[in-house]
């Protein structure tokens, strides 16, 4: 069993890892960034590892993000 204790959503991260869910949706307000409010690579509807959600989830301290299990995907492709 995994612990992600920094991360927000550590129990979504935590449940999904622990179910062999190795992929995840991000849910953010339509147009932030993934590393701040200004990046260009927006986070709301990207895939991610659930380590990538993990150490990302904190980027922004003031705001929330959520996280969906995706039991579909098996690869970055």
């Amino acid at each position: 069993m995994r612990v992600f204790p920094l991360a927000r959503p550590a129990g979504t991260l935590n449940r999904a890892c622990e179910a062999g869910v190795q992929w995840m949706e991000v849910f953010d307000g339509a147009g932030y960034g993934w590393t701040s409010h200004k990046d260009p690579d927006k986070a709301t509807g990207a895939l991610c590892t659930v380590e990538e959600g993990a150490a990302w989830s904190i980027s922004r301290p003031r705001c929330l993000w959520a996280f969906g299990p995706r039991p579909d995907i098996t690869t970055r492709a």
